[in-house]
């Protein structure tokens, strides 16, 4: 998981940069310097290490637990985590 997730990170970084950097400057929209994006990209990981963690563990968890029927404990989870963070979750982020 944390192979894919850099994998991920390091050949997405080039067209952040582009979206951001040129494509929202030309048309007047960026309002972001390379210090805030390293700041905004720092919170990132770390959010995705906070509360993705914790997910794919419990994902995990529940494949190993569920047995035969696993796909349905999967979906209350899912279920749930999509509750939660729709409500939740940006009232604190």
């Amino acid at each position: 998981m944390l192979i894919q997730f850099v994998f991920g990170e390091i050949t997405g970084l080039s067209d952040s940069l582009y979206e951001i950097f040129i494509i929202k400057e030309r048309h007047g929209f960026n309002k972001m310097n390379l210090a805030t994006f390293r700041c905004d990209k720092i919170k990132e990981w770390l959010l995705t290490i906070i509360i993705g963690g914790p997910v794919y563990y419990g994902i995990m968890k529940i494949i190993v637990w569920g047995g035969q029927y696993f796909f349905l404990y999967l979906g209350a989870f899912v279920i749930v985590l999509m509750i939660l963070f729709v409500n939740i979750i940006p009232n604190f982020i």
